[in-house]
């Protein structure tokens, strides 16, 4: 049973671009399923509320709680091996790490996220981590390995059939010969 919705998406469109009436909307679904799968012992769920959650705070600039919400929701999915749970935490640690210009330790939290999703064979998840590495280490001016990040996320968006991670992946690539 899933009790648990998906109420933001971490790479938003540019004709939908993010609007402060989302997040009231997608913060009281996330909280009701929170509850919900609270109430019910389903762990999963509580898991990816509390990852949801931490995206809304993170789109609020709220890096406190959103840390908050992450590490609880890597806690909650360690517990019971939730894997694709944990990576999506460890994404999102990082990504708040990364808005805050400490890029070594994204570095970190990603690793160890893009291993996770690679041990469930996740690719779409892999590509995303590969596109917050790229930028990490376009920003530490590491132009080869931000380089050789997007290639590696271009090729797995293109596998899955994701037009918009193909569109990130050559952005990414593009940047890193523009700042160069």
């Amino acid at each position: 049973m899933c009790v648990y919705l998906c109420v933001a998406n971490r790479r938003q469109s540019p004709e939908r671009p993010l609007q402060k009436g989302y997040f009231s909307k997608s913060d009281s679904f996330a909280f009701k399923a929170l509850d919900l799968g609270q109430k019910i012992h389903y762990k999963k769920g509580v898991a990816d509320a509390a990852n949801n959650i931490g995206i809304n705070y993170y789109y609020q600039d709220n890096y406190a709680k959103s840390l908050h919400q992450y590490f609880n929701a890597y806690k909650i999915a360690d517990s019971i091996g939730y894997k694709k749970g944990m990576a999506t935490a460890l994404m999102g640690i990082g990504e708040v790490y990364q808005d805050e210009g400490d890029d070594s330790s994204t570095l970190k939290e990603d690793r160890k996220s893009y291993k996770l999703y690679r041990d469930i064979g996740y690719e779409l998840g892999m590509a995303d981590v590969l596109i917050d590495m790229g930028w990490s280490f376009n920003n530490l001016e590491k132009d080869s390995a931000a380089f050789e990040k997007g290639e590696q996320a271009l090729q797995l968006y293109e596998k899955v059939g994701n037009k918009g991670g193909v569109a990130a992946a050559l952005d990414l690539m593009g940047k890193v010969y523009e700042d160069r």
